[in-house]
């Protein structure tokens, strides 16, 4: 489920904390909002504190108890439970008591008008952070997304493991105004939440916020386009007081396909090779001793060279039609030169074999692999990649093909294009933003007629 957070600026003392764990997978932190009304007044607090340490003082509670959330000035209780120890009334009560004494020992008493006039308040709505990362990546640790809650100066922290609780988060950051939204978890949570947030706040009227990333994923392509650093220990930290002090941004256009938006998509080999990733990753990760010590790198490098080459030796390449669906489209040659005429709404592109058919609007895959070296030679237009490369001679021009310095009109051509319709026979698998979508025979693809902002370390500093 959803489990927001409402990130502090502020020491412990300021805003105590509530402690919720999920029995040894992460623990987050739930802090108690003082611009709340009160809940207790009078005696009542050292009633909650009695009961409060009644409860902790109950050997079921440290055995069983998981959740005491408290959210927005109302007391909620999520009780979550490993397998071994099922739901029994007498251990949530403890929780519950808990979440009373804290309310009780933390809530303010005085009105607004009456706080000490150096009291923490939290920043207007469109100067807060919203954080999106995905519970399910490797580095969304328990020291991750406690360091998140230690600096993030008025934001709020929102943990998902689920695909579909996207658009819940989404209308809560849209309702809410953020200024920014930072993702974590690589590049499918970006594109999951960009697109989730950018349609909400189209339902809502609103302007949508300017978007960021954390480098917690695998491959993170984006982190490449706009230098985010190693989202791990001080280069989160690191990131974060950047982004609040000085940081500016850049207008992107994404890509529109299957309802997404994203950075990339495309048929072919690219998400071959994210099946295989996650073919082996199931095995590697579980490897006893040394699964623990396992990268994303790692898992791509044995997946790539155990199962997608062998494949594409023995299975024939499909057949592909690319006809342009918008205006003028561009054969682009060595350093980025055009050849010929541009191509018509209408005509067809390209016709053949291939391995790899994908559009992107920025240069990277994960790991810097510069595979549409010129994305950003005109705004207007996203970079569209037809390739035949064989595997010995991927393999035997690994460092050029990487850097994107590559060039072999035999079996690498590039299109600057606006929008178009790929067909492809047999059905192949299919990518968006490096998340499989499973197979296909026909997807459309075309350049969102509205930028998005996204935080960029490289751009000037704002005024």
């Amino acid at each position: 489920m959803l489990e927001p957070a409402s990130a502090k600026g502020f020491s412990e003392a300021d805003f105590p904390f509530d402690e919720v764990s999920d029995l040894g997978e992460r623990t987050t932190f739930f802090p108690v909002r003082d611009d709340e009304p009160p809940v207790f007044d009078g005696l009542l607090p050292f009633v909650g504190g009695f009961f409060g340490f009644v409860a902790i003082s109950l050997p079921n509670f440290v055995r069983y108890a998981s959740r005491g959330v408290l959210e927005e000035g109302s007391i909620r209780l999520h009780a979550r439970l490993s397998n071994s120890f099922p739901l029994r009334p007498a251990t949530c009560i403890p929780a519950m008591l808990v979440a009373c004494y804290r309310q009780a020992m933390t809530s303010d008493v005085n009105p607004p008008s009456q706080r000490h006039p150096h009291s923490p308040s939290l920043p207007p709505a469109n100067e807060r952070i919203a954080v999106v990362v995905n519970g399910n990546a490797k580095n969304v640790t328990r020291d991750v997304v406690e360091t998140l809650d230690q600096i993030l100066l008025g934001g709020d922290l929102f943990v998902s493991r689920r695909l579909e609780e996207g658009p819940q988060i989404a209308r809560t950051i849209a309702e809410r105004g953020y200024g920014t939204v930072l993702t974590g978890g690589g590049d499918g949570t970006f594109t999951v939440m960009v697109t989730e947030v950018v349609r909400a706040c189209r339902k809502l009227d609103k302007k949508p916020p300017r978007f960021g990333l954390l480098k917690l994923g695998t491959g993170n392509s984006l982190a490449w386009v706009v230098g985010a650093s190693k989202a791990k220990g001080r280069g989160l930290a690191a990131d974060i007081l950047r982004l609040r002090q000085e940081a500016g941004s850049r207008s992107m256009r994404l890509i529109e396909a299957d309802d997404f938006l994203s950075p990339f998509c495309g048929f072919g080999i690219d998400a071959v090779v994210l099946h295989h990733k996650e073919l082996t990753k199931e095995w590697m990760l579980n490897l006893p001793v040394v699964g623990k010590y396992v990268t994303g790198e790692m898992i791509y490098a044995m997946s790539t060279f155990t199962r997608t080459f062998p494949f594409y030796m023995i299975h024939a390449m499909p057949h592909c039609r690319i006809i342009n669906e918008g205006a003028d489209a561009f054969h682009v040659g060595y350093n980025g030169s055009f050849i010929g005429a541009p191509i018509p709404k209408g005509s067809v592109i390209f016709e053949g074999k291939v391995k790899l058919a994908s559009c992107s609007t920025i240069p990277y895959y994960g790991f810097g692999f510069r595979i549409f070296p010129y994305a950003e030679e005109r705004e207007d237009r996203m970079a569209l990649r037809v390739s035949t490369v064989p595997v010995p001679t991927f393999i035997r021009n690994f460092p050029a093909i990487w850097r994107g310095e590559y060039h072999n009109p035999k079996v690498i051509e590039d299109f600057l294009v606006e929008d178009v319709t790929i067909e492809i026979d047999p059905a192949t698998p299919f990518q968006i933003g490096g998340d499989s979508h499973g197979t296909r025979s026909r997807v459309r693809m075309r350049l969102s007629p509205e930028p998005i902002e996204l935080v960029d370390f490289y751009a000037p500093p704002r005024g």
